[in-house]
């Protein structure tokens, strides 16, 4: 069954290198259930499970091609998002799979709480 993907390329403000992250659309739901997130989703945004091994757990593309990530039961804009791309991906076995955490942000993460736009 094919599944819709977005990848979006950003600058990491830990080692100010840039990444590039991939994500499998997923409904807003299913991402609070999975990441056992609160709050609203944004509006008109399509959400995305990162199965990169770079990037948040999850993004969001609202239709103005802004890129956000959801971090303490909030919403934030990525300023250095750029690049993005939609596909469709075709099998189950074709992306690794990533651990789940606690918080959205990681090592290798964009600018948590770094020139922020929240939205809540």
């Amino acid at each position: 069954m094919p599944r819709d993907t977005c990848t979006f390329n950003f600058i990491s403000k830990r080692d100010g290198q840039p990444k590039t992250a991939t994500g499998i659309e997923q409904s807003w739901l299913d991402l609070k259930i999975e990441f056992s997130r609160q709050g609203e989703g944004l509006p008109g945004a399509t959400y995305y499970k990162t199965i990169s091994l770079q990037g948040p757990q999850l993004f969001a593309v609202k239709p103005d091609q802004t890129v956000w990530y959801h971090d303490e039961n909030r919403w934030f804009k990525y300023r250095t998002a750029t690049a993005i791309k939609y596909d469709r991906l075709y099998g189950e076995d074709l992306f690794p799979r990533r651990d789940t955490f606690a918080s959205t942000t990681t090592e290798e993460d964009d600018e948590p709480n770094f020139g922020e736009q929240d939205e809540q």
